[in-house]
Order: structure tokens, then sequence, then C-alpha cells
């Protein structure tokens, strides 16, 4: 891991997991994010490409030709797609905006 580098880390007591970039590393076992200080215990996964951490039930939201969309991502590990008019898009072909993990939307989630 590297400042720079995004991380998928986990809210021990919460299990509820988030993604956030590495904004400085404090010590061997501790990095500061922009979204909260983390022990490495903690961290899931860690890229370079934020791509990288997204996963299956998370939301994203992204833009085709200068539109605005809000998708849940399907699919499996290596083969993560959305789907927009019909047509399924590979994450790679995607401009993405902002990401909301599966774990975070059924936290803030109301439900009837």
């Amino acid at each position: 891991m590297q400042v720079g580098d995004y991380v998928r880390t986990e809210i021990s007591s919460l299990n509820i997991q988030r993604i956030g970039k590495i904004e400085k590393i404090i010590s061997d076992d501790y990095i500061h994010t922009d979204i909260g200080t983390y022990d490495n215990e903690y961290i899931i996964k860690s890229s370079p490409n934020i791509i990288d951490l997204i996963k299956y039930g998370d939301i994203v939201k992204h833009k085709i030709n200068g539109e605005d969309f809000i998708s849940e991502v399907w699919g499996e590990e290596n083969n993560y797609f959305i789907v927009v008019y019909d047509r399924a898009i590979d994450l790679g072909e995607l401009n993405i905006v902002s990401i909301v993990t599966k774990e975070q939307f059924e936290e803030m989630e109301y439900k009837i």
C-alpha cells in the first residue's frame, strides 16, 4: 500500500465496508484515508485502481455520454458489470463518479 492507493476497509464492530483513498501511512500498522484512520487488520483490499475494489452488490454512480446513471454492480470476481438500457457494461468502460458499498447501502436504507 502507498499514498494515493484506494482501500476497501471494514469498520470492525459494525461489519460495514467503505472505500477510501490513502492520504498518509502512519506506521506499519496504521493508515490514514480520506474517510478515517484504520488499523491494517481492517483493510480488506488495496489497489491504485478503484475498480479493483468494487464487488457484487455495490452501487456506482457513473456517466455515459454526459448523462448520470446509478447502477448496481453484478457478476463475480474479475467479471463485474452494470446494466444500462438492457446492455451489460464492463466496469472498466465506465466513468465512475462515486461508489457506495453494498454494506453502506444496507446500513443506510429505510426498510418499509
